[in-house]
């Protein structure tokens, strides 16, 4: 397998970048100082953030993690992509859009693969480090109450199972949310949640993935109140909660 991706890799063409993600154009919320931008990557490294890996021309994204950086060599390394048709794809575009949620702000950069090895038959890209990283440094994200009359449903499977758990969201926010599930059904401290998904108000379908950071259980009301932070989630779908927030606070405002 290494040595068609290293094949690929050799006699792919330049990609021109049309329908990939690209971030917004507003320059400060973008990093291009060489030490932050270490900095930035050291700390996703340190905290192991999950990467959500897109590959150019192809919707699904893939998900990674970064395992080194060489500093002296200007190089940055990464897991191989999962589910792992990804690299096949990875291979023939030779470009990545790197997502990740960071501190709960959202985190983009782009990668020009220069290799691909291989290691215990697990796939490494090799990349140069990026000369500029999307990072905009906001205040603590507004957290909104949804009453009753606002419903948000919610649904996900618990990571390599295939439960499908059911519910509706109380509240929610750039860096996570919380969402009712019925008594019945169990989740603790600590699960992660896979395949993750909200729909707003205007219909539009929001994905992620989920880790559980705090349980209450209301038996009285016959449900169980779930919170927790964004392990994973894809820039437009982040930008859709950021306006969706912002529309939000501004009606209650009684602004436009």
């Amino acid at each position: 397998m290494f040595d068609r991706l290293r094949k690929l890799v050799k006699r792919s063409r330049p990609f021109l970048q049309t329908n990939a993600l690209s971030p917004p154009t507003e320059k400060p919320d973008y990093v291009t100082d060489p030490v932050r931008i270490l900095r930035i990557l050291k700390d996703l490294q340190k905290r192991h953030v999950v990467l959500m890996v897109r590959v150019p021309g192809v919707h699904r994204p893939f998900v990674s993690s970064l395992l080194d950086i060489e500093k002296t060599n200007g190089l940055i390394i990464l897991d191989e992509l999962n589910p792992v048709s990804g690299n096949v794809l990875a291979a023939e575009r030779k470009r990545l859009k790197v997502e990740a949620l960071l501190r709960g702000v959202m985190v983009c950069f782009s990668l020009m693969i220069l290799s691909i090895e291989g290691e215990n038959g697990i796939a490494l890209y090799k990349a140069s480090l990026p000369d500029e990283v999307y990072y905009p440094q906001r205040r603590k994200s507004t957290r909104i109450t949804l009453h009753s009359t606002i419903n948000i449903p919610f649904q996900a499977t618990m990571a390599g199972e295939a439960t499908l758990f059911h519910g509706r969201l109380t509240n929610l926010s750039l860096g996570g949310l919380a969402f009712f599930i019925p008594f019945s059904e169990a989740l603790t401290l600590g699960d992660e949640l896979r395949d993750c998904k909200i729909t707003l108000p205007d219909g539009e379908d929001i994905q992620f993935m989920f880790s559980v950071r705090y349980v209450k259980s209301l038996p009285r009301e016959n449900k169980t109140v779930i919170g927790g932070c964004f392990t994973a989630i894809g820039y437009e779908d982040y930008k859709a909660i950021e306006r969706y927030l912002d529309a939000f606070v501004s009606d209650r405002l009684g602004t436009t």
